[in-house]
Protein backbone atom coordinates (compact mmCIF):
# COMPACT_ATOMS: atom_id res chain seq x y z
CA UNK A 1 0.00 0.00 0.00
CA UNK A 2 2.83 2.37 0.80
CA UNK A 3 4.40 1.79 -2.57
CA UNK A 4 1.15 2.55 -4.35
CA UNK A 5 0.80 5.82 -2.48
CA UNK A 6 4.36 6.91 -3.39
CA UNK A 7 3.78 6.08 -7.07
CA UNK A 8 0.57 8.08 -7.14
CA UNK A 9 2.33 11.11 -5.67
CA UNK A 10 5.17 10.93 -8.21
CA UNK A 11 2.72 10.65 -11.10
CA UNK A 12 0.75 13.65 -9.82
CA UNK A 13 3.89 15.79 -9.53
CA UNK A 14 5.05 14.94 -13.05
CA UNK A 15 1.59 15.66 -14.48
CA UNK A 16 1.54 19.06 -12.82
CA UNK A 17 4.94 19.96 -14.23
CA UNK A 18 3.97 18.90 -17.76
CA UNK A 19 0.76 20.94 -17.60
CA UNK A 20 2.68 24.04 -16.50
CA UNK A 21 5.17 23.73 -19.35
CA UNK A 22 2.51 23.23 -22.06
CA UNK A 23 1.15 26.43 -23.76
CA UNK A 24 -2.35 27.53 -22.95
CA UNK A 25 -5.19 27.10 -25.40
CA UNK A 26 -4.84 29.49 -28.35
CA UNK A 27 -1.29 30.36 -27.36
CA UNK A 28 1.09 29.70 -30.27
CA UNK A 29 4.15 30.63 -28.38
CA UNK A 30 6.52 33.51 -29.08
CA UNK A 31 5.96 35.14 -32.47
CA UNK A 32 9.13 35.65 -34.47
CA UNK A 33 9.92 39.20 -35.50
CA UNK A 34 8.73 40.09 -38.99
CA UNK A 35 11.40 41.10 -41.54
CA UNK A 36 11.85 44.79 -42.21
CA UNK A 37 10.33 44.51 -45.70
CA UNK A 38 7.14 43.02 -44.29
CA UNK A 39 6.39 45.80 -41.78
CA UNK A 40 2.91 47.07 -42.33
CA UNK A 41 1.77 50.67 -42.14
CA UNK A 42 2.86 53.90 -43.92
CA UNK A 43 6.48 54.02 -44.99
CA UNK A 44 8.71 56.99 -45.76
CA UNK A 45 9.53 57.04 -49.52
CA UNK A 46 13.17 56.58 -50.37
CA UNK A 47 15.03 59.78 -51.21
CA UNK A 48 15.98 60.07 -54.93
CA UNK A 49 19.64 59.67 -55.72
CA UNK A 50 21.09 62.95 -57.01
CA UNK A 51 22.71 62.83 -60.45
CA UNK A 52 26.46 63.52 -60.49
CA UNK A 53 27.31 67.13 -61.18
CA UNK A 54 30.38 68.48 -62.94
CA UNK A 55 31.86 71.85 -62.06
CA UNK A 56 32.04 74.33 -64.93
CA UNK A 57 35.59 75.18 -65.98
CA UNK A 58 36.82 78.37 -64.40
CA UNK A 59 37.98 81.21 -66.56
CA UNK A 60 41.68 82.06 -66.25
CA UNK A 61 42.70 84.80 -63.90
CA UNK A 62 44.01 86.88 -66.78
CA UNK A 63 42.77 87.73 -70.24
CA UNK A 64 44.72 86.37 -73.18
CA UNK A 65 44.59 88.76 -76.12
CA UNK A 66 45.88 88.06 -79.58
CA UNK A 67 48.23 90.38 -81.33
CA UNK A 68 46.46 93.18 -83.12
CA UNK A 69 47.25 96.12 -85.32
CA UNK A 70 48.42 99.06 -83.26
CA UNK A 71 49.98 102.48 -83.58
CA UNK A 72 51.98 103.40 -80.51
CA UNK A 73 52.87 106.83 -79.16
CA UNK A 74 55.84 107.35 -81.47
CA UNK A 75 56.83 106.40 -84.99
CA UNK A 76 59.77 106.47 -87.39
CA UNK A 77 59.89 105.62 -91.06
CA UNK A 78 61.38 106.17 -94.47
CA UNK A 79 60.24 105.88 -98.05
CA UNK A 80 61.28 106.06 -101.68
CA UNK A 81 59.30 106.79 -104.81
CA UNK A 82 59.53 107.41 -108.53
CA UNK A 83 57.60 109.84 -110.68
CA UNK A 84 57.99 113.02 -112.67
CA UNK A 85 58.47 116.72 -112.09
CA UNK A 86 60.16 119.88 -113.28
CA UNK A 87 63.42 119.31 -111.49
CA UNK A 88 65.56 118.05 -114.35
CA UNK A 89 68.28 120.48 -115.55
CA UNK A 90 67.67 122.26 -118.82
CA UNK A 91 70.27 122.05 -121.57
CA UNK A 92 70.98 125.75 -121.94
CA UNK A 93 70.35 127.51 -118.66
CA UNK A 94 70.21 127.15 -114.94
CA UNK A 95 66.48 126.42 -115.14
CA UNK A 96 64.69 123.09 -115.01
CA UNK A 97 62.50 121.11 -117.35
CA UNK A 98 59.97 118.32 -116.90
CA UNK A 99 61.35 114.83 -116.65
CA UNK A 100 61.72 111.77 -114.49
CA UNK A 101 62.09 112.40 -110.76
CA UNK A 102 62.87 110.49 -107.63
CA UNK A 103 61.91 111.24 -104.03
CA UNK A 104 63.43 110.03 -100.74
CA UNK A 105 61.82 110.78 -97.38
CA UNK A 106 62.50 110.22 -93.69
CA UNK A 107 59.94 110.91 -90.96
CA UNK A 108 59.51 110.63 -87.23
CA UNK A 109 57.10 111.92 -84.61
CA UNK A 110 54.46 111.08 -82.05
CA UNK A 111 50.81 110.17 -81.91
CA UNK A 112 48.44 112.61 -80.20
CA UNK A 113 45.27 110.53 -80.69
CA UNK A 114 44.14 107.31 -82.34
CA UNK A 115 43.74 109.11 -85.65
CA UNK A 116 46.26 111.96 -85.56
CA UNK A 117 50.05 112.07 -85.38
CA UNK A 118 52.45 115.01 -85.71
CA UNK A 119 56.14 114.90 -86.49
CA UNK A 120 58.95 115.99 -88.74
CA UNK A 121 59.47 115.10 -92.38
CA UNK A 122 62.58 115.46 -94.52
CA UNK A 123 62.04 115.10 -98.28
CA UNK A 124 64.40 115.44 -101.17
CA UNK A 125 63.28 115.33 -104.81
CA UNK A 126 65.64 115.42 -107.76
CA UNK A 127 65.98 114.67 -111.44
CA UNK A 128 68.91 114.05 -113.76
CA UNK A 129 69.19 115.12 -117.35
CA UNK A 130 71.63 116.72 -119.80
CA UNK A 131 74.61 115.70 -117.74
CA UNK A 132 73.39 117.38 -114.58
CA UNK A 133 71.21 116.95 -111.51
CA UNK A 134 68.85 119.39 -109.86
CA UNK A 135 66.38 119.14 -107.04
CA UNK A 136 65.16 120.53 -103.77
CA UNK A 137 65.18 119.46 -100.13
CA UNK A 138 62.38 120.20 -97.65
CA UNK A 139 62.47 120.21 -93.86
CA UNK A 140 58.85 120.30 -92.74
CA UNK A 141 56.36 119.75 -89.96
CA UNK A 142 53.98 116.97 -90.94
CA UNK A 143 50.52 115.98 -89.77
CA UNK A 144 49.35 112.42 -90.37
CA UNK A 145 45.65 111.64 -90.31
CA UNK A 146 44.12 108.15 -90.21
CA UNK A 147 40.37 108.48 -90.87
CA UNK A 148 39.48 104.90 -89.90
CA UNK A 149 40.81 103.61 -86.57
CA UNK A 150 42.79 100.40 -86.90
CA UNK A 151 43.03 100.67 -90.68
CA UNK A 152 45.88 101.61 -92.95
CA UNK A 153 44.34 104.50 -94.86
CA UNK A 154 46.38 107.64 -94.23
CA UNK A 155 46.68 111.26 -95.31
CA UNK A 156 49.75 113.45 -94.77
CA UNK A 157 50.10 117.22 -95.02
CA UNK A 158 53.41 119.04 -94.47
CA UNK A 159 54.84 122.55 -94.70
CA UNK A 160 58.22 124.01 -93.84
CA UNK A 161 61.52 125.29 -95.20
CA UNK A 162 63.08 124.39 -98.52
CA UNK A 163 66.28 124.81 -100.46
CA UNK A 164 67.27 124.07 -104.05
CA UNK A 165 70.49 122.30 -105.04
CA UNK A 166 72.13 120.79 -108.06
CA UNK A 167 74.62 121.36 -110.82
CA UNK A 168 75.36 120.57 -114.41
CA UNK A 169 78.27 120.04 -116.70
CA UNK A 170 79.40 123.12 -118.63
CA UNK A 171 82.17 122.89 -121.19
CA UNK A 172 83.40 119.68 -119.64
CA UNK A 173 83.40 121.03 -116.12
CA UNK A 174 80.91 120.47 -113.31
CA UNK A 175 79.28 123.69 -112.23
CA UNK A 176 77.36 123.70 -108.94
CA UNK A 177 74.22 125.77 -108.58
CA UNK A 178 74.00 128.10 -105.60
CA UNK A 179 71.56 126.98 -102.92
CA UNK A 180 68.49 129.18 -102.80
CA UNK A 181 66.04 129.07 -99.88
CA UNK A 182 62.31 128.87 -100.25
CA UNK A 183 59.13 127.42 -98.82
CA UNK A 184 58.53 123.69 -98.96
CA UNK A 185 55.22 121.82 -98.95
CA UNK A 186 53.99 118.29 -99.45
CA UNK A 187 50.89 116.10 -99.42
CA UNK A 188 50.55 112.35 -99.37
CA UNK A 189 47.80 109.75 -99.63
CA UNK A 190 48.40 106.08 -99.06
CA UNK A 191 47.55 102.83 -97.37
CA UNK A 192 49.71 100.94 -94.84
CA UNK A 193 49.74 97.15 -94.62
CA UNK A 194 50.77 95.55 -91.30
CA UNK A 195 53.68 93.16 -91.74
CA UNK A 196 53.98 92.78 -87.97
CA UNK A 197 52.22 94.14 -84.91
CA UNK A 198 53.89 97.55 -85.23
CA UNK A 199 55.68 97.43 -88.59
CA UNK A 200 53.92 98.73 -91.70
CA UNK A 201 54.67 98.71 -95.39
CA UNK A 202 52.63 101.28 -97.28
CA UNK A 203 51.99 102.40 -100.82
CA UNK A 204 51.87 106.19 -100.98
CA UNK A 205 51.28 108.75 -103.69
CA UNK A 206 53.07 112.02 -102.93
CA UNK A 207 53.23 115.53 -104.22
CA UNK A 208 56.14 117.69 -103.04
CA UNK A 209 57.22 121.17 -104.02
CA UNK A 210 59.50 124.09 -103.37
CA UNK A 211 58.70 127.74 -104.10
CA UNK A 212 60.87 130.85 -103.99
CA UNK A 213 62.48 133.54 -106.12
CA UNK A 214 63.55 130.77 -108.49
CA UNK A 215 59.94 129.90 -109.20
CA UNK A 216 58.19 126.63 -108.46
CA UNK A 217 59.68 123.18 -108.50
CA UNK A 218 57.43 120.21 -107.85
CA UNK A 219 57.28 116.44 -108.23
CA UNK A 220 54.61 113.78 -108.14
CA UNK A 221 55.66 110.26 -107.17
CA UNK A 222 54.37 106.85 -106.22
CA UNK A 223 56.42 104.71 -103.89
CA UNK A 224 56.82 102.56 -100.81
CA UNK A 225 56.90 103.77 -97.22
CA UNK A 226 58.18 101.73 -94.28
CA UNK A 227 56.94 102.75 -90.83
CA UNK A 228 57.52 101.53 -87.29
CA UNK A 229 54.83 102.63 -84.81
Amino acid sequence: MFVLRVGAVVVGVLSARVAAAAPADGDVGPVPAAPADAVEGPQTPAEPVAAPTFAAPRSPGFEVSTAKKVRHDWYVGFGIGLGAGNVSPSATSSGTVAGAAMVVQVRGGGRISDKVAIGGLVVTSFGARNGGTRGFANLMVEGLFFPVKGRGLGLGVAVGLSSTYGGRAKQGEAVADPARPGVGFGVGLGYDFWLARRFNLGIWARGDGSAGVYGLRATGTLGLAFSWY
